[in-house]
């Protein structure tokens, strides 16, 4: 099961549910970064039916028409999958025209989901901005 979560509104429960994952080094080190997030981020917990986290995603709309998906971790493919379909529909249903993230080079998933990869100014290391027109 996916549930939404809008930091600023009921963040007990969404920071109880994923408070280990978020501080975790070793997510960190999977994400190629540490998990942050300001209010009125919207945030997908993937939970499985005995109530365990399987994972979480996170995604900020910017002025304007785009979306950024800043974090996406699942324990497996099919979750990490399906939490990122969750915020392109949210996305979509904010009326955003433009989603984007940026994250390895050779992270396939984003081209699975119809995602190309763009050039940009700012290239660090082995991470790229990826981008999908809604």
């Amino acid at each position: 099961m996916i549930e939404t979560y809008l930091q600023g509104v009921k963040d007990r429960t969404l920071f109880g549910l994923i408070g280990a994952l978020i501080v975790s080094p070793a997510i960190h080190k999977l994400l190629g970064a540490p998990v942050s997030g300001e209010p009125g981020d919207t945030w997908l917990v993937a939970t499985s039916e005995d109530g365990t986290v399987n994972g979480f995603a996170q995604m900020r709309l910017n002025k304007g028409d785009s979306a950024h998906i800043r974090y996406v971790y699942g324990a497996d493919a099919p979750t990490r999958l399906a939490l990122a379909r969750g915020l392109i529909a949210a996305a979509r249903e904010n009326g955003s025209e433009l989603v984007f993230t940026n994250d390895r080079m050779t992270a396939a998933m984003w081209g699975q989901l119809g995602f190309e990869q763009v050039g940009t100014k700012r290239k660090t290391g082995e991470f790229v901005r990826w981008e999908k027109t809604l």
